[in-house]
């Protein structure tokens, strides 16, 4: 089972666009309200599986997204960028 990651855009305007493209083309995400410690103007992210992150992370160039922000939780260290 592979870890989750979430990830960040810049404004929830792109982020619920990704999150439209991504299930569209078959990659399970789900909104997620972003962790307080982590920096960021939207304060919402979604959550998926790291293992599909290469997918993610070329069709949001395919769609001219802006690259997200990518964190994962480690234990004893909090979040940490990916």
């Amino acid at each position: 089972m592979d870890e989750k990651i979430i990830l960040l855009f810049p404004t929830t305007h792109e982020t619920l666009l990704a999150e439209k493209v991504l299930k569209e083309n078959n990659i399970r995400v789900k909104p997620r309200i972003k962790p307080r410690v982590i920096s960021s103007q939207c304060g919402i992210g979604l959550e998926a599986d790291e293992g599909r992150l290469p997918s993610i992370l070329s069709l949001c160039e395919k769609n001219r997204f802006s690259r997200p922000g990518v964190f994962k939780e480690s234990e004893g260290k909090g979040w940490e960028k990916v």
